[in-house]
């Protein structure tokens, strides 16, 4: 039991560290702080520490201001700023939950004081030690403005309140008919009387006035009550820290008053909030009596309320104590109150009278009295009937109580003589005589009748008027001998606003009674109105009995109707075909429908009152994810929704589940009603459909595949065909070229263009065509897409102008793609425009050159001009606009091709056009200025060979190794041939300098390419030899295949097929190592001539000739004895492989052999071939069935065999023509 106590404070505890947060001070005056002279030992003990502070509650206005929950303002911390700043610290502050908490949290030490600290006067013993008040405060109580002032007639009423537990006790004291309801803040609490949740709130003023006037639109009535009592504010220090209360109780006083009445004014309170001790003036005489005499014993009257009353706590309230609190303010004088008729004992204290009314005897000794401190004129006060005082013939004769005052009676009784005058001390005695009718009037100061009648003679007593005598002049009244004690009084007097005085008067004229009162005039109304209440109930009893009848028949018909309600809700739910059931908050069931009982195949009473867990397999995944979902549903109480995949049998369904969490009436959750929707055949139905959209999705990917891999079949034998047809029409004049070639040579372009766009539009879908930015020089990117079409342009007399204006010439772009673009546009504009002109305008826009430079391409026409419905279709794959008599020859790719090029540069093309009168293409894109760079270019009609080289080839495939070797001697260079890599290593080991240059296969069996070279440099580094200049030769040209070459050491790739000028313009610069060899006659003739320059009539003609090897051709030509051998090795090549195909079961072998094969096909430019070995080298990764691929080689072998051999016939029977 101990130890759970022990666990549970040590929980506690940590809950309310918890709650425990730090604030930052912030102080909203602005002006200097004033100097502070401490003593040294106090001064040293605080100079550089850190003070920690407690703030309690809920926010205070003024005093703590809660607009930032992270920062402590108010007035509590402007005053808290300037102690900071006088005494040399630091203060830390902390917000705690309750004010109880932040007390003991000071009492133990753990904080050195309260921010905010209210000391109770009835409390004989404080906790904490109370600093000097920085703001003068009391306590008022306020009501609905358009409520009733009067008291409730003596019946409870509820009156909110927001206080410490001490403020507490008073209140249950002072008011102990009332009902006293706490509320956490003192918002809450005058929003609930604002609200009608209260009848009244007590609290202090600043605060409740600052509420009602700036958050509630003076919603409240602000009134002072006969049990008023002050609530000065201070700091609260704890008793263990008595050097640092004293500290604070000298800073305080310093604080000039210019400084106090800014920080009131700032948070919009009245001067009399303001501590005023500095103002007043006082002579040295007069500062020595007060230190002398602090404490002044005080009489005053037990009911003469609202000057002066007496609480049944022994509490004097009223205008004069007020008064009194305000002089205490100024003065620090300790007025010791007690009743006219008690006499205190101890020793004599100085005498004050605060409550007398100016008579001729005070006049006679002006030393013994104050200035007046409050006027007001005498009224008579009668039953309601008429007459007028003023009258003196008409006034009646009879009796009058008055307030005792003998210079008043004699007025009366000179002015009145007929009129029976007897004094009293309680007005209120003498009102409740007057409305007895024990006398005829009651003549009273003006405060005292507004005050009585206002709250407890609303109705029976009225004021006649006035007197015509002098008003009644209250002054404080002294003993002789104590005439410092006037002129200090009359000082503080004369320091107090008038309008505070004002206030206060106004202030306690409304103010309310106390609570307790017995008489029976302060329960008449309320009696009366009982009984009238009453016997209009035994009325409206009778009529109920009367109309009770008609009232069962009504709860009759509800109650049918609520059991058609039940029928129609039962109905609802048991045959809804919807699964639905309910549980209990332990997820037991309370009730389900039929189709919930269908679906899991069981009876009624095999589930009720059972959870899920017990009724089927808890080790079922599914069954603990419904489970979570009652638990969250009853955790957080909202619905809860998911799909989940019950196993029921052998069977899975996919359920929609539910949950929606139901509540008593107390709002709690109770319980949850939850069903489901069997989705199992949607779920079909979307699976089914997303298959079909991968079908869907495969087969698109297939067609783009089979679209490119087709346009690149189609293309590459096409390029032999242009490229012949063209060597056919430059060789012959054109008067004598044939209009066939000439037409084959124009139809062959057009098809090559045609599927060039059908290619280019298969990458953009497919994702493979990406810019490659480089750094260009845009004006010449322009000039030569304009010098294409110049020609063209002038052959149909259309004049092509350029216009250019832009300051960044170089850029980071993609100079081929930008050229596509403007191609294509140039070529609509020329292919629409049958007069007129053709401009092109580049145009730098503005913007930063570190974001990148704008630019605009135009490309305007005087064509034909489109419709805005042709604008909008324009863009679209295979669309072209127009009259058919007016659209060219083409696919309608052009556009739709550059606007994708656009959008992949992150630009934009757009037209504008107008029929008949042309059409303006702008494509905006943007582009990083580059560094300018050497614009010259090496010139094409130089030799590319200066100097015979000594060349080492090593390839493992024969008809590889002779045509490069064959190519190279044709050149004019010496040649060694090596089929392995390691023999290739050890050749060149034994001399190292006998050779210039060296070309290696890069996959090789044993040691490939790429071995080679490491270890041909690593050798090199060895022996300090110089580097020899290496090339790699492959048939893959992708990146990787390049980049892999030059990590392994050599200086560039080829790659396959490399026909005889791409192989002599690589090795043009390629440094001699070795002295010149004598000229051969091969060399002399074709050393350094390009293959364009081969005489078109040393060829065979293009018709007879295959196609797929234009390499062979131009090797049959200038060496034949070479291109025998090269196709004998060839077929011989063929049948070693076929063989060796067929024994081979092992899958790296494979990949070796299928590489092989397409090294050898990339000689005869043979694609089927090349993609056949391909794929056999990549079977393993790509899942090709290999005994199908070794099928399709073989037939394919057979077929490329057969070609070489009709081949050779062919150039035999020409050349015994020739």
């Amino acid at each position: 039991m101990r130890l759970a106590g022990v666990v549970l404070f040590i929980f506690f505890c940590g809950a309310l560290q918890a709650q425990i947060k730090p604030l930052q001070l912030l102080a909203r005056y602005d002006t200097a702080q004033p100097a502070l002279q401490l003593a040294e030992p106090i001064s040293s003990a605080f100079r550089n520490k850190v003070i920690k502070v407690a703030v309690a509650g809920k926010s205070q206005p003024p005093i703590y201001m809660d607009t930032d929950t992270r920062r402590f303002e108010g007035l509590s911390a402007d005053y808290l700023s300037l102690i900071q700043s006088m005494l040399e610290t630091s203060i830390e502050l902390y917000h705690f939950p309750s004010h109880s908490a932040a007390q003991q949290a000071v009492l133990k030490g753990e904080m050195h004081m309260l921010a905010i600290y209210v000391a109770q006067p009835s409390s004989q013993s404080q906790p904490l030690l109370a600093s000097a008040p920085w703001m003068l405060d009391y306590s008022v109580m306020g009501l609905k403005t358009d409520s009733d002032l009067f008291l409730n007639n003596g019946m409870p009423e509820q009156v909110a309140w927001s206080g410490t537990p001490l403020q507490r006790q008073y209140l249950e004291e002072t008011y102990e008919n009332a009902q006293l309801v706490r509320f956490p803040g003192y918002y809450d609490a005058v929003a609930a009387t604002v609200y009608g949740q209260t009848a009244r709130v007590w609290g202090n003023a600043a605060t409740l006035t600052h509420l009602n006037r700036y958050l509630f639109a003076n919603a409240l009535t602000i009134l002072a009550d006969e049990h008023t009592i002050p609530l000065n504010v201070g700091f609260g220090i704890s008793p263990l820290y008595p050097a640092l209360a004293d500290a604070i109780n000298q800073a305080l006083p310093q604080i000039p008053l210019s400084i106090r009445m800014q920080i009131a004014k700032r948070w919009q309170l009245d001067p009399h909030h303001v501590l005023q001790r500095n103002p007043l003036a006082l002579t040295a005489d007069e500062e020595q009596w007060l230190q002398n005499n602090i404490h002044i014993e005080t009489t005053l009257p037990l009911a003469q309320a609202p000057l002066s009353s007496r609480t049944p706590a022994e509490q004097f309230r009223g205008m004069a104590p007020d008064v009194l609190e305000l002089i205490t303010s100024q003065t620090g004088l300790n007025f010791v109150a007690h009743a006219s008729h008690e006499h205190p004992g101890g020793r004599p204290l100085p005498k004050l009278f605060p409550l007398e009314i100016l008579e001729p005897q005070f006049e006679a000794q002006p030393a013994l009295i104050t200035r007046p401190w409050l006027v007001s004129h005498w009224v008579i006060i009668r039953n309601q009937q008429p007459g007028n005082i003023m009258a003196r013939d008409t006034f009646p004769f009879g009796s009058a109580l008055m307030l005792k005052n003998p210079l008043m009676k004699s007025w009366l009784q000179e002015h009145y003589p007929h009129l029976s005058v007897s004094d009293t001390d309680r007005p209120l005695d003498a009102l409740r005589q007057l409305l007895a009718r024990k006398v005829d009037a009651v003549i009273v100061p003006k405060i005292f009748a507004d005050y009585h009648l206002r709250n407890h003679f609303g109705s029976g007593l009225i004021v006649e008027g006035t007197l015509g005598a002098d008003p009644a002049r209250f002054v404080m009244r002294v003993e002789p001998g104590n005439e410092t004690l006037i002129s200090i009084l009359d000082k503080a007097l004369l320091a107090i606003p008038p309008e505070t005085l004002f206030k206060l008067m106004a202030q306690w004229r409304q103010a309310e009674p106390p609570f307790l009162s017995s008489s029976w005039q302060n329960y008449k109304q309320t009696i009366l109105l009982i009984v009238s209440v009453s016997l209009g109930l035994i009325l409206l009893i009778l009529l109920w009995n009367h109309h009770l009848r008609k009232v069962i028949q009504q709860r009759m018909q509800a109650e049918n109707a609520l059991k058609n309600q039940l029928n129609f809700t039962h109905t609802l739910f048991n045959d809804s075909p919807v699964a639905m059931y309910i549980r209990d908050k332990q997820t037991r069931l309370v009730d389900c429908n039929n189709a919930y009982l269908r679906f899991l195949h069981i009876k009624r009473d095999e589930v009720i009152g059972k959870r899920l867990s017990d009724v089927f397999n808890t080790n079922n995944a599914s069954i603990h994810t419904i489970e979570d979902g009652y638990q969250q549903t009853l955790q957080d109480g909202e619905a809860v929704m998911r799909d989940v995949q019950l196993m029921f049998g052998q069977q899975a369904f996919h359920l929609y589940h539910w949950t929606l969490p139901f509540r008593d009436r107390l709002g709690e959750v109770a319980g949850v009603i939850g069903g489901w929707v069997d989705v199992t055949e949607r779920n079909a139905l979307l699976q089914e459909l997303q298959l079909a959209k991968d079908t869907a999705d495969k087969a698109n990917r297939s067609k783009s595949e089979f679209l490119a891999s087709m346009s690149h079949e189609i293309r590459t034998p096409l390029h032999a065909i242009i490229g012949l047809l063209e060597l056919e029409t430059r060789s012959q004049p054109c008067e004598t070229l044939s209009e066939n070639i000439r037409v084959a040579y124009s139809s062959a372009r057009a098809l090559l263009s045609l599927i060039g766009d059908i290619l280019d539009l298969s990458k953009i879908e497919s994702g493979q065509y990406q810019p490659t930015p480089e750094t260009v020089y845009l004006p010449d990117v322009i000039d030569q897409a304009v010098t294409l079409f110049r020609n063209k342009a002038e052959s149909k007399g259309i004049d092509l102008r350029v216009e250019m204006d832009i300051a960044a010439y170089w850029v980071q772009t993609d100079p081929l793609m930008i050229n596509q673009i403007l191609s294509n546009l140039l070529s609509n504009a020329i292919k629409f425009t049958d007069r007129g002109s053709v401009t092109v305008v580049l145009m730098q826009g503005i913007g930063q050159e570190e974001e990148g430079c704008e630019f605009v391409i135009e490309v305007s026409d005087d064509g034909c001009g489109m419709t805005e419905e042709q604008q909008q279709a324009i863009f679209e794959p295979f669309v072209q606009v127009g009259e058919r008599q007016q659209q060219q020859i083409g696919t309608g790719l052009g556009l739709s091709i550059c606007r994708n090029l656009a959008e992949l540069l992150d630009g934009e093309l757009i037209v504008e056009s107008t029929p008949g009168e042309g059409s303006v293409f702008s494509f905006y894109f943007r582009a990083p200025a580059g560094e300018p760079r050497d614009q010259t270019q090496p010139h094409l009609s130089q030799p590319l060979v200066t100097d015979k080289l000594s060349v080492l080839v090593i390839d493992d495939h024969a008809p590889n190794r002779l045509l490069l070797g064959k190519q190279l001697e044709l050149a004019g260079h010496q040649v060694v041939v090596s089929e392995s890599a390691v023999e290739a290593l050890k050749l060149w080991q034994q001399d190292p300098l006998r050779f210039d240059l060296i070309i290696t296969d890069c996959n090789m069996p044993g040691m490939n390419g790429f071995e080679f070279a490491q270890a041909l440099r690593q050798h090199e580094r060895h022996h300090h030899l110089p580097p020899i200049t290496l090339y790699g030769l492959t048939a893959s040209a992708e990146q990787h295949i390049m980049q892999r070459c030059l990590q392994a050491g050599m200086n560039d790739c080829l790659f396959k097929p490399l026909n005889l000028d791409t192989l002599l313009a690589q090795i043009t610069h390629c440094p001699r190592r070795t002295p010149n060899a004598p000229d051969s006659e091969a060399a002399a003739g074709l050393t350094g001539q390009p293959a364009a320059d081969i005489p078109v009539a040393a060829l065979p003609a293009p018709v007879a000739v295959p196609t797929f090897a234009p390499l062979l051709m131009q090797l049959a030509e200038r060496d034949p004895a070479s291109c025998i051998t090269l196709l004998e090795s060839i077929r011989t090549s063929h049948d070693e492989l076929l063989a060796a195909l067929q024994q081979t079961t092992d899958t790296h072998a494979l990949s070796q052999l299928g590489h092989k094969l397409k090294g050898g096909a990339s000689i005869l430019n043979a694609s089927a071939l090349m993609e056949l070995g391909r794929k056999l080298e990549k079977h393993q990764q790509e899942g090709h069935d290999v005994a199908q691929l070794i099928a399709a080689i073989a037939c394919e072998i057979n077929t490329v065999n057969e070609t070489l051999i009709i081949f050779e016939q062919y150039r035999l029977k020409n050349q015994q023509v020739l």
